[in-house]
């Protein structure tokens, strides 16, 4: 075979190879799209099984406080003329950071130079993997677990109340929630009462688009006697009401607003 023939043979596989990358792109590009999806939605359901997971641990180590001193802790607790502080602190030996307990400055605000190195510190616990840690500040930690407060919850603002006070059924109960978009501290004696817990679940749709939920169509909710649910983000307030009081007489339960 001649030099000329055997170029124009080179140039001939040339252009047929370039033909085939070029109907190639478009069929790699398709499948890779195909299995984005795939690969996201592993691990949305890994976010969302640790945030279930972390506000098991929680409500755990409220039930073991609650074991040891008889009672509950208080959504906001204080020293003999001191600040407010927050229940997250009181139960951090529960959760093996004693350390972090013993380093708290009761005497202290929890903004204050002396308890921000306490803010400051990342216990993931506190926070939901799908959300911001940080919520954009930079001197503390957020949270985004928060009590259900107020009379008739589990967390009243006048005294602490037991287990065997939720008359109407542990299991019917739910006194801790997750919000998105958190600012507040990990260390901030700052919770949500009924009213604000409902208003989170029928928000108008433009402000559901505009801030979505961690997790799509709803957020984690976790009940007195330690497990975890998943509520619809549009549960009707009549059932969260009577979800979030202890002894109002009405036993309802999430799979009425599915």
């Amino acid at each position: 075979m001649g030099t000329s023939e055997q170029v124009e043979k080179d140039d001939a596989t040339r252009a047929v190879m370039s033909w085939r990358i070029v109907l190639a792109v478009p069929i790699v590009l398709f499948i890779l799209g195909m299995l984005l999806p795939t690969v996201g939605g592993p691990r949305s359901a890994s976010r969302q099984a640790t945030c279930q997971s972390n506000l098991r641990n929680l409500i755990l180590a409220l039930l073991s406080y609650e074991q040891q001193h008889g009672h509950y802790p208080l959504a906001i607790s204080k020293a003999e003329n001191g600040p407010p502080r927050s229940w997250r602190i009181e139960i951090l030996p529960h959760l093996e950071y004693q350390a972090l307990r013993d380093g708290y400055d009761e005497d202290q605000p929890w903004s204050s130079p002396a308890n921000l190195n306490i803010a400051g510190t990342h216990v993931p616990l506190f926070q939901c993997p799908s959300a911001s840690a940080s919520a954009g500040n930079s001197k503390y930690f957020t949270t985004n677990y928060v009590l259900i407060t107020g009379p008739n919850t589990a967390f009243p603002d006048d005294k602490p109340i037991s287990w065997s006070d939720i008359t109407d059924g542990s299991s019917n109960t739910i006194i801790m929630l997750e919000i998105n978009d958190s600012d507040i501290a990990w260390t901030e004696p700052r919770d949500l009462t009924i009213d604000e817990a409902i208003a989170l679940f029928n928000r108008p749709e433009s402000i559901r688009k505009k801030n979505p939920t961690s997790h799509k169509g709803g957020r984690m909710v976790a009940f007195a006697d330690g497990h975890v649910d998943f509520a619809p983000e549009n549960t009707p307030p009549e059932v969260l009401r009577a979800l979030f009081t202890i002894n109002d007489g009405i036993a309802v339960s999430l799979d009425s607003a599915r």
